[in-house]
């Protein structure tokens, strides 16, 4: 196999934007060359899958176009992005998609926009779950 250095030389995200974001932490005071090379070549993968799971519920709704409700459908749905379901504004998730994925979502989601509703909901579906019954 052939080294192509070529190949890292050319970056689709721009090095001095994610050096900066790893500066923001104020514990990160040196960073090496190849570090945000590193960095931009994850964030071009990540970017990459999340697309292409995302287009996937794209293609259930028979659209041609990719919506942030896709996005946030692909994290639901997804249990790798779990990190990421504090970030997805609340409306985008459905009631439906809520109780497939469990009682993490609602405690952090529902809880917090719905009060105690939410936690009532998190209650009976925990209730559910020792007594066997799956919905």
């Amino acid at each position: 196999m052939e080294k192509t250095p070529d190949k890292f030389k050319t970056h689709l995200l721009p090095l001095a934007r994610i050096k900066k974001i790893m500066k923001s932490d104020e514990d990160v005071r040196m960073i090496g060359a190849e570090a945000p090379v590193l960095f931009a070549k994850a964030c071009e993968l990540f970017i990459i899958e999340i697309t292409l799971r995302s287009w996937l519920h794209t293609e259930e709704g028979k659209r041609r176009t990719l919506q942030k409700s896709d996005i946030a459908q692909c994290i639901v749905n997804t249990d790798i992005y779990d990190f990421l379901i504090d970030v997805i504004p609340r409306e985008e998730f459905t009631k439906n998609e809520l109780l497939k994925k469990g009682t993490n979502i609602i405690n952090s989601n529902m809880a917090g926009q719905y009060g105690n509703q939410g936690v009532n909901i998190n209650q009976s579906l925990m209730q559910n779950n020792m007594m066997g019954n799956n919905n």
